[in-house]
């Protein structure tokens, strides 16, 4: 006998609700990886002053789809780096910072906010080179 799924649909379009569950999750992750008002604000693509506003109230900036899909890869990241260092919370949280060669010995975080206007494209590589790394299609991030 097959196994069916409920019939329940997962809304997870922007909304209050979800806004605020994301606001919460974003605020953990800055605070975790320890990131400044300007990588935010380029991770997340919103004006400076937006974002600085968002934090002090700990609310989500500039609540839309391309809001959800940055904060999506920012949180594969974390997930990716959770399971490849495991028991390294100093890796995990320097990781996004440190220089390597698969960015030009830059970091990723540099490598992202080297080009704003590619910021999305530039959060998905860094996402799916964890991704690779995670499951062993490469054997490292040099």
């Amino acid at each position: 006998m097959r196994k069916t799924l409920p019939d329940k649909k997962i809304d997870l379009k922007p909304s209050d609700k979800n806004d605020k569950m994301l606001a919460k999750i974003l605020w953990l992750f800055a605070d975790e990886y320890d990131l400044a008002n300007d990588d935010l604000r380029v991770l997340l693509d919103v004006k400076l002053r937006t974002l600085q506003n968002a934090r002090s109230n700990k609310t989500l900036p500039n609540s839309s789809n391309d809001r959800y899909r940055r904060i999506s890869l920012l949180l594969g990241i974390k997930k990716n780096l959770e399971i490849i260092y495991p028991r390294n919370p100093e890796v995990r949280k320097n990781w996004l910072k440190v220089p390597r060669e698969t960015f030009k010995g830059k970091s990723a975080l540099a490598m992202i906010k080297d080009a704003e206007i590619e910021s999305m494209a530039r959060l998905f590589t860094v996402r799916r080179l964890l991704d690779m790394l995670r499951v062993g299609t490469i054997n490292a991030i040099v």
